[in-house]
């Protein structure tokens, strides 16, 4: 989730899986710098030539600075709230998240603990993705420690999940 950037266009970030701490994305440089546990230690390394230029991200304005709630009017059934609640009844008619949740059942060890993440119905990416996902961070109990996440997915023809171990704490973030 992008906090902000600074003139050169480093962006400031936050990442759900790693809470305490804060993250760069250089614009010029493809490592993640971790930039601290608090906003004002990160910001401070987003200075540039020691002249501080951050500049805060505001997600309720679109690109025009006008705020997203009453930039436009929806059509009737069509708004946000009406998109959301078809997703919900077709999630509910298809039984999708009582499938994954069977499969979470199967494969959370049984010292650790699942953390609902998201749930959605993705309507962009590569050919074959669009449908609904759902995610979970899997934790262990006694320790806390983050162990990956399990995803489940039902797409147009086919449906599954499995681990995802690009969050596991054996992986380098720095």
């Amino acid at each position: 989730m992008v906090i902000g950037d600074n003139a050169d266009g480093d962006q400031l970030v936050f990442h759900p899986c790693r809470p305490q701490r804060l993250f760069i994305l250089p614009r010029d440089d493809e490592e993640v710098v971790e930039a601290g546990a608090d906003l004002l230690t990160a910001v401070d390394k987003l200075r540039v030539d020691d002249e501080l230029t951050f500049e805060p991200w505001d997600s309720r304005t679109l690109g025009s600075g006008t705020p997203a709630s009453g930039a436009t009017d929806d059509p009737p059934g069509q708004s946000l709230d009406d998109i959301v609640a078809l997703a919900e009844d077709w999630a509910n008619r298809h039984a999708v998240k009582t499938a994954a949740q069977a499969q979470l059942r199967q494969q959370t060890p049984e010292d650790a603990k699942a953390e609902q993440l998201y749930e959605g119905i993705l309507f962009d990416g590569p050919p074959g993705t669009a449908g609904y996902r759902i995610a979970w961070r899997i934790v262990n109990n006694e320790t806390g420690t983050l162990l990956g996440q399990i995803y489940w997915q039902h797409t147009s023809g086919s449906y599954g999940g499995g681990w995802d171990m690009e969050t596991s704490p054996t992986r380098k973030y720095d």
